[in-house]
């Protein structure tokens, strides 16, 4: 789900950005500097989102080994 968010916080980003660059001159400056921000801020929150789902499934694969472990334990 925080991954999809962060797609989601991301794509605007990209659209304003890709708007922004289209413009061309010391005046837009600041706006290119807004843009590299919000960016920026996207970038962490997929790499947050991205960081969070992998650390889920390797919690889950290891709860998956466990079960595993102790159902061959069992057995013997």
């Amino acid at each position: 789900m925080r991954f999809s968010r962060a797609i989601f916080l991301t794509i605007p980003a990209l659209l304003a950005t890709s708007g922004l660059l289209g413009l061309t001159g010391c005046e837009r400056e600041a706006p290119m500097q807004r843009a590299g921000a919000a960016l920026d801020r996207a970038g962490t929150k997929t790499g947050e989102a991205v960081g969070t789902a992998a650390d889920k499934t390797g919690k889950a694969m290891n709860s998956a080994g466990q079960w595993v472990d102790q159902k061959v334990n069992d057995n013997k």
